[in-house]
């Protein structure tokens, strides 16, 4: 209507952030002004966010403006209210316009930032490699095997998220070199490519990356690992469905054959009983590898909040106590800490478990800090080098 009400249902304070960006931020005095001229003219306010949050276990979306863009875990948002709830100086900030034009709000109690907790480093120890006999029986849900090039996809298998194994025979063939090349034109999301067990790369969706070298020889085990990284949740391609959804070409010939498939939901992680496998530092080449460890805290204290910094690690999950708080990604950024709710903690032991896809660091070791880590300043071509 011409003439009112005036109303702003979503005024932005920040953005979201998409893994590989660097961090959205929006000042505050840029957010104060535009507020101002919005109360002068009696209008309206809604904040999106005032309160962001965190995007825990597989919840974090994507979208699809410029290729695939996944969400960062994180949904700090560069709100007025933090990722952990604390106010920031944009929230004194937007509280000193809004006293001005409403003074019955100062007798409103100032909220501070609560105190957080340095607990420091945790060691982690390989329990299970998810690809082993063991892995497979105990994350693994076995699904019908299936015939020809059209794959199953998450969503015809029943499962939410995760990962999902598809696996065949590389058939003969008249080439007798052990050089091929894989195509996938439609991997969904991420795609960890293994010949008879050892890693021969990656496919990425984000990335563009369709194609890949594949040394085997005729007859060896395809195993095709897929990682859904997040839902495209606005816009016209919101049917986001996930796996392969296209046929697997190698040296351009479709690889129609039988397959299996195995799901991994890792909606929860076992017990291992303190089993421990050989530790392999750096590439996982036989496969992504769950790690264990635990964090003590005093006994008769209230747990604070805090945030995990997995600096050195690949990629992958962290579970406390059986809650998921997330991906990590550290190498590629902006986000690197994982924020760590204190009523998901307790006093005394506290069990970590970890599902690192990638590579692992000389030192098993991941540190709870006080103090959270988005913005990452990633060196030039970090992305391609960390693909």
């Amino acid at each position: 209507m011409p003439t009112g009400p005036l109303m702003n249902s979503e005024f932005y304070p920040g953005w979201l952030t998409h893994w590989g960006e660097d961090m959205h931020r929006v000042s505050k005095d840029a957010v104060v002004s535009t507020l101002r001229d919005m109360l002068a003219i009696n209008a309206n306010v809604n904040f999106y966010m005032f309160f962001g949050g965190t995007n825990f276990e597989f919840t974090a979306g994507a979208n699809s403006g410029v290729g695939y863009q996944p969400d960062i875990t994180s949904y700090d948002y560069d709100a007025p209210l933090s990722e952990a709830g604390d106010p920031t100086p944009k929230y004194y900030a937007i509280r000193d316009v809004l006293e001005e034009y409403y003074p019955e709000t100062k007798k409103i109690p100032r909220p501070v930032a609560s105190e957080k907790g340095a607990y420091g480093v945790v060691s982690l120890k390989p329990v299970v490699e998810l690809l082993s006999p063991e892995g497979r029986d105990s994350l693994g849900t076995r699904y019908r095997d299936v015939a020809g090039a059209k794959l199953p996809t998450f969503e015809a298998m029943r499962q939410r998220a995760g990962l999902l194994l598809y696996e065949t025979k590389i058939p003969a063939s008249n080439d007798t070199s052990l050089s091929r090349l894989l195509h996938v034109a439609k991997p969904h999301d991420r795609v960890y490519v293994y010949a008879d067990g050892k890693l021969q790369g990656m496919l990425s969706r984000m990335h563009g990356l369709l194609s890949l070298p594949l040394d085997a020889r005729d007859g060896a085990t395809l195993s095709l690992l897929v990682e859904s990284q997040g839902r495209i949740n606005f816009g016209s391609l919101l049917h986001d469905f996930k796996g392969i959804l296209s046929d697997v070409l190698l040296d351009s010939v479709t690889l129609a054959g039988d397959w299996t498939l195995l799901g991994y939901p890792l909606q929860n992680i076992p017990d291992f009983n303190g089993t421990i496998i050989e530790h392999k530092e750096g590439s996982l080449n036989d496969g992504p590898v769950i790690y264990e460890g635990n964090l003590i805290l005093p006994e008769g204290q209230e747990p604070k909040d805090s945030f995990l910094n997995p600096t050195g690690w690949g990629k992958g999950y962290v579970w406390i106590n059986g809650h998921n708080l997330g991906r990590y990604w550290p190498s590629v950024g902006p986000q690197v800490t994982l924020y760590t709710p204190g009523v998901w903690l307790k006093p005394g032991k506290n069990q970590i478990r970890v599902l690192e896809l990638q590579s692992s660091p000389v030192g098993l070791t991941m540190t709870f800090v006080d103090e959270p880590i988005l913005d990452l300043q990633r060196p030039l071509g970090n992305d391609k080098d960390n693909k």
